[in-house]
């Protein structure tokens, strides 16, 4: 049954790198009342048109398109759903969805975004040439089992001979994104220990184990931490207010007030593993039931019901039914704007 967002308090969670897919900029240009969206598109389709054979040059593209595409995403929701008269009681985005959530919350406009997006792009680029690494997902196993999966891989790797090139363990494999609770992004520096974590994690009962493909280096990791940093230097010189509606941290459940607290958060996040079962679940126990999903993907969907349903399993105090909306789903968005 259609839920109007003018009678019931939603949340808009933004998608990161992960929900990018071939020819997502279709779905731009097919919405309905796209208010500001032409002149989005338009630099969107630019973006696309220019393919690399770097891959690392690719994956600084990627991150603009996803970032235009959102971008115009939101500017189509607000016209179909009519936010000026309803806004959401709160933003949050997972990875790339915080600077694009902070935009939509109103902390800057879209140049500054793209100008933070495109830094942000380039410094984890850069790292990734001294740590290409690889990153794999995890879905179907709680979080003990992913922890003992990690231990006996350092236990495997202390009874072997690597590369004295190669850091510590704690570096090499952990845990980068943890989206729900069976649901976790493993991170690593050298491919086949991320591959034999994989391969694991399925013997153990994972329904699914594969590592991620477009995603160059190791994200939300000590590894780039001098990503980070450079990150911040940059954002000191660029102009950031508080945002006009509250915002969320994805690596903790903080809420972004100050432009300083934006600055530390978009740059500290890039070393720190994405804790978006801590939001969702903090959004859950404060009582919200109603979340839309402003991405291409089933992403915040699934992590939503995920959480809630553990939650519930473990008595928490959680609303009895949740609601989740996609912005790309047409029959989402006729029902929201019909209501």
């Amino acid at each position: 049954m259609p839920i109007s967002v003018d009678r019931r308090p939603y949340i808009i969670g933004v998608g990161g790198q992960g929900v990018f897919r071939e020819g997502l900029e279709s779905k731009v240009v097919s919405l309905p009342q796209v208010g500001r969206v032409p002149q989005i598109v338009n630099s969107m389709l630019e973006t696309a048109a220019a393919p690399s054979e770097n891959p690392v040059v690719e994956s600084v593209r990627r991150q603009s398109r996803i970032m235009y595409y959102e971008a115009a995403l939101y500017d189509a929701f607000t016209q179909t759903t009519d936010m000026g008269h309803k806004k959401p009681v709160a933003f949050s985005g997972h990875s790339l969805g915080l600077p694009i959530a902070l935009y939509a919350a109103g902390a800057y406009d879209l140049p500054t975004l793209n100008t933070i997006v495109t830094k942000r792009a380039q410094h984890m680029a850069e790292a990734s040439r001294s740590f290409p690494g690889k990153m794999g997902i995890v879905m179907g196993l709680q979080l003990d089992s992913i922890v003992g999966i990690i231990k006996d891989m350092k236990d495997k790797v202390n009874t072997q001979r690597i590369s004295d090139k190669l850091p510590p363990l704690s570096n090499m494999l952990g845990i980068s994104n943890d989206n729900s609770p069976i649901q976790f992004v493993l991170s690593g520096i050298d491919e086949d220990i991320v591959k034999e974590a994989l391969r694991l994690a399925k013997t153990r009962g994972a329904s699914l184990a594969r590592t991620l493909e477009g995603i160059v280096g190791v994200s939300h990791t000590r590894l780039i931490k001098q990503a980070a940093s450079n990150l911040y230097e940059d954002l000191k010189s660029i102009v950031i207010d508080g945002p006009e509606i509250p915002v969320y941290a994805n690596t903790q459940l903080k809420r972004l007030k100050t432009s300083d607290d934006i600055r530390r958060e978009l740059s500290s996040a890039l070393c720190k593993p994405v804790r978006w079962s801590n939001f969702v679940g903090g959004m859950l126990q404060k009582g919200q039931d109603t979340f839309v999903e402003l991405a291409a993907s089933k992403f915040l969907e699934s992590t939503v019901k995920q959480t809630h349903e553990h939650m519930v399993k473990d008595g928490k105090k959680v609303p009895e039914v949740i609601y989740v909306y996609s912005v790309t789903d047409k029959a989402s968005l006729d029902a929201l704007r019909a209501a």
